[in-house]
């Protein structure tokens, strides 16, 4: 990742900020609480001395490759690599012969977790990013550096996102028994398979202007594309690929009755490469072209029928459709 001395400089002062909003949006909800992040001035080859944190600390690499020293051992991070370094081990960075930017989360564990044994037995341990955490990284950065208001609010959500994926790639390998001490809800339960499903769908709705693919919904919600089609076949009974198309044309019966924007804008809007294609996948599931159903639309309103009626029976003409 390219980031600028300036914007260093800004999200160095404003990202506390950003971690109290996190932790105000959801209090107690997070498997570490990060008290602080910092972004350090670029490596120049100089080595640290020894030392030791009471929080755990959390190293990510953003370019280059760097390198630490525990008791023992040396451990090398390239770009992309995650180092988890637990509270009062003594550590320090090594000069790795190569320019590397890396940057830091400062977490603490909860209260209510400090007496797991998993906790007490925790020790550092080098870890890759899966694709979907290495870019939302670079972008919370970004939003945290471009100050107050909405960047700040959206900085903390990513955040969120953030360490729940470290936790769960940390935790999963480190401790399996973390899953039944703290009570969490087994992947193979029905509520764990709505909350997946639920996530997923609230995510297809927030970015169906974009083009989506099965791997990146299920990197949102953290299981393999296999697993999410699974779960989506289970309750709701199309693919997540179908179920997107779904949500697209919901919208589009919305978009038709309420608003006065062009047929092309709405394809837009959508995320249809153009418009005869939109216009086919709506005849499909509608019976009728977007033109065809805006006029008899117009036509019913003149009758004094509301448009609630309207839209309800024409979705049905998709034989076979039975999602919640």
């Amino acid at each position: 990742m390219s980031i600028s001395e300036k914007q260093q400089e800004l999200f160095n002062r404003r990202s506390a900020a950003v971690c109290r909003t996190l932790h105000e949006l959801c209090p107690d909800r997070l498997p570490v609480e990060i008290r602080s992040m910092f972004c350090p001035e670029l490596d120049t080859g100089k080595e640290d001395p020894w030392h030791v944190h009471t929080n755990l600390e959390i190293r990510y690499v953003l370019s280059g490759t760097a390198l630490w020293e525990v008791p023992g051992r040396c451990i090398e991070a390239a770009e992309g690599e995650l180092l988890l370094i637990p509270a009062m081990l003594f550590h320090r960075r090594l000069a790795s012969g190569s320019i590397a930017r890396v940057m830091g989360f400062r977490a603490y564990i909860p209260e209510k977790n400090t007496g797991m044994a998993s906790w007490r037995a925790l020790t550092y341990g080098k870890y890759a990013l899966p694709r979907p955490l290495r870019r939302e990284i670079p972008e919370m950065i970004r939003l945290t550096a471009s100050g107050p208001g909405a960047g700040e609010l959206e900085a903390a959500f990513l955040l969120g996102r953030i360490v729940t994926g470290i936790s769960e790639l940390c935790l999963r390998e480190m401790f399996p028994e973390a899953e039944q001490e703290t009570g969490e809800v087994h992947k193979g339960s029905w509520e764990f398979r709505n909350q997946v499903y639920q996530s997923a769908l609230q995510y297809i709705n927030d970015n169906l202007s974009r083009s989506l693919s099965v791997e990146e919904i299920a990197a949102h919600c953290y299981v393999s594309p296999r697993h999410l089609t699974r779960i989506f076949l289970q309750i709701c009974g199309v693919t997540p690929g179908k179920k997107v198309t779904r949500c697209r044309i919901d919208r589009a019966f919305i978009l038709l009755s309420e608003s006065k924007s062009s047929i092309r804008t709405i394809a837009e809007s959508l995320g249809f490469a153009d418009v005869s294609h939109f216009c086919r996948v709506f005849r499909h599931a509608a019976a009728l072209t977007p033109n065809e159903y805006r006029r008899q639309l117009s036509t019913l309103n003149r009758q004094g029928i509301s448009a609630d009626l309207i839209s309800a029976p024409v979705q049905q003409t998709n034989k076979g459709r039975r999602e919640q």
